[in-house]
């Protein structure tokens, strides 16, 4: 977030900073605690679910899924035609 605060405009301009006098990592932090301390994150939530319920949308809490894309094989038999048993 350190980044994205320093490198996007933006961003910058939402968390009310100038790029002139930006945040050592005390303040950083009291900065990124202080929406949880004082409950703002539940009330946006539910400011922005009144908005989308006008507009016939829902948005629920959930869980952030990551994923990589790896290389793997495309056959799953192996070499003698069998089906590879480590390929399930």
């Amino acid at each position: 977030m350190v980044d994205d605060l320093y490198e996007n405009e933006p961003m910058r301009h939402f968390a009310g900073l100038k790029l002139g006098h930006f945040l050592d990592e005390t303040k950083f932090r009291k900065f990124c605690h202080f929406p949880e301390r004082h409950g703002l994150g539940m009330m946006v939530f539910k400011e922005v679910n009144k908005y989308l319920e006008k507009h016939g949308l829902i948005m629920c809490e959930g869980n952030i899924v990551d994923f990589t894309i790896i290389s793997a094989p495309i056959f799953i038999k192996n070499e003698s035609g069998q089906r590879d048993p480590e390929m399930r």
